[in-house]
């Protein structure tokens, strides 16, 4: 049995920096540990940068993932602890704050039934 691979977490002393590095990260999108130089490892492990969330946030965005999976949604983030939901690259961003913001959602993206139209 092999170990799992490295992660090592990041503390930011400025938060301008941090904001402009996880702002970046889409450009890892593709990448794998293959990709880091001084690297010589023979897996691909994706290379994956999350945002440090409160217990409540953490509750939170899963509820959103399983939100944006029902109703097929392309993208999910975090930024500065805030949760976001877009349907696709050409939408805006749904601000996430509560379960009512996810039941709202829902809602306003329920395909109509058969029996509702006309």
């Amino acid at each position: 049995m092999h170990s799992p691979p490295p992660s090592f977490i990041a503390k930011f002393v400025k938060k301008d920096v941090k904001e402009k590095f996880y702002r970046a990260r889409y450009k890892l999108k593709n990448k794998s540990s293959r990709d880091l130089v001084g690297t010589s490892s023979a897996e691909r492990n994706k290379i994956f940068i999350s945002e440090s969330l409160t217990q409540t946030r953490k509750k939170l965005f899963k509820a959103t993932l399983k939100v944006k999976k029902e109703l097929k949604f392309d993208f999910i983030s975090t930024s500065n602890g805030r949760i976001f939901l877009r349907q696709n690259k050409d939408s805006c961003s749904h601000l996430i704050t509560s379960d009512s913001d996810l039941a709202k959602l829902k809602a306003a993206h329920r395909p109509a039934r058969q029996d509702d139209q006309g």
